[in-house]
């Protein structure tokens, strides 16, 4: 089977570089060296889009499998899981706000979500903004 990168992101900082292929998989690599730091089969189909958190402590990924994946940038821990299967629906695109306490992603039905960041655990809460 063919492997396809779709997407990528840079951290802040420029330190770390995040792919996502055609297969569900995600890698995490240094920049300077070259070095894989981890990879883990996030999605059961292909990743639509991988991004950094403003702060570069999380990866959100969003995959064909209806499911938005929260990991931690140090293991690739996947630490909270949206999913999308009840509306039938796919994370197309994923982008933070500046306030660093919430996320966007678009959707194949046109719609975008807002994610609010639950402060005491650090990272995405499984409840919808507006």
């Amino acid at each position: 089977m063919n492997v396809s990168w779709i997407c990528g992101n840079l951290s802040p900082g420029g330190r770390l570089v995040l792919a996502g292929s055609s297969d569900g998989t995600i890698r995490l690599w240094e920049t300077t060296s070259g070095r894989e730091i981890w990879n883990i089969n996030a999605h059961k189909d292909g990743v639509n889009d991988v991004v950094f958190s403003s702060t570069g402590r999380l990866i959100i990924s969003t995959g064909n499998d209806n499911r938005i994946r929260i990991m931690t940038t140090d293991d690739g821990k996947i630490v909270d899981n949206i999913d999308l299967s009840t509306s039938k629906d796919n994370g197309r695109s994923v982008a933070f706000f500046p306030d660093r306490m919430s996320f966007l992603v678009g959707s194949t039905r046109g719609v975008i979500l807002h994610f609010a960041i639950d402060e005491k655990r650090g990272y995405p809460a499984l409840q919808k903004k507006g």
